[in-house]
């Protein structure tokens, strides 16, 4: 990647992040996915649902590829960030973790917090993360 590209993406990355809400304990704006954890939690449960061999209804095949587009581009997200800014991470993901499995992480949590379903989609996934994932 040339210099000047790496610039640019660097720019638009960290413009991303330097205007993006900040999550904490009263975040309950919706954030760039539009959703809370209210939304994701039945497409992700079907996620694993799908991911464990069962069948789901057809209306639940959407909110399913959702969720796993969701996981995936976070994940994505989170590690092109560290990898850029070579910030101190909070969350200590390893290679190994499959996105199925961090599914899972998420929809435990989702189950395990009800209280936090209206908070947005990006808090309720950074909570589950640093819960199961966190650095020491």
């Amino acid at each position: 990647m040339s210099n000047a590209r790496f610039h640019i993406i660097f720019l638009i990355l960290f413009s991303i992040v330097a205007i993006a809400p900040r999550a904490h304990a009263d975040d309950t704006t919706t954030g760039w996915g539009g959703m809370t954890g209210n939304e994701l939690l039945p497409g992700c449960a079907a996620s694993v649902d799908l991911a464990d061999g069962k069948k789901i209804a057809d209306n639940m095949r959407v909110p399913a590829l959702e969720c796993l587009s969701y996981v995936g581009g976070f994940m994505d997200g989170y590690n092109i960030f560290g990898l850029i800014l070579r910030h101190e991470k909070s969350v200590c993901v390893s290679d190994k973790v499959t996105t199925g499995q961090i599914l899972r992480v998420l929809v435990k949590w989702l189950r395990d917090h009800p209280a936090e379903l209206n908070h947005s989609a990006m808090y309720c996934m950074s909570a589950a993360l640093a819960d199961s994932f966190g650095c020491s």
